[in-house]
């Protein structure tokens, strides 16, 4: 007999307005607030959702990106989906100076793995941030959920 692994899924659509960047931070710190992965989690989100609206269609009027988390036991997968550019997002090699170009050198390192994928209306951005489990063994359920 196979045994079933419960897991949730929570999705975050938004406006491509620089305001949003916090919601996202704050929205993904809420879900997951009692777990291990939660700091990183939120600057991730935070990197990812400053990059749609800098980088891509996402940040023109009308323009929207997604968010979307989604658990397991021992895993949080989080996707950042936006409208697209002409240019493929890309880790950069940065002067030690440099103010800006970090976003993706930064979300790669904080997990533990990144994914770049098209998509119909553009592309996403996956990361896979792995904890351990059995720190997490009193809490049954990530925050906000219920039966």
């Amino acid at each position: 007999m196979s045994r079933r692994v419960a897991y949730r899924v929570w999705q975050l659509t938004c406006p491509g307005e620089a305001q949003e960047i916090g919601r996202t931070r704050r929205w993904t710190r809420d879900i997951l607030r009692d777990y291990p992965c939660a700091d990183e989690a939120e600057l991730i989100a935070s990197e990812l959702a400053t990059n749609a609206i800098t980088h891509t269609q996402s940040g023109r009027p009308h323009g929207l990106f997604t968010v979307m988390l989604t658990w397991a036991p021992g895993i949080v997968v989080m996707a950042v989906s936006d409208s697209g550019s002409i240019h493929i997002p890309h880790v950069r090699q940065t002067d030690d100076d440099a103010t800006t170009g970090r976003g993706l050198a930064l979300v790669r390192a904080l997990s533990h793995s990144m994914d770049i994928i098209k998509t119909p209306t553009g592309r996403a951005i996956r990361v896979a941030l792995h904890y351990d489990d059995k720190q997490t063994e009193r809490q049954l359920q990530p925050a906000h959920m219920t039966n």
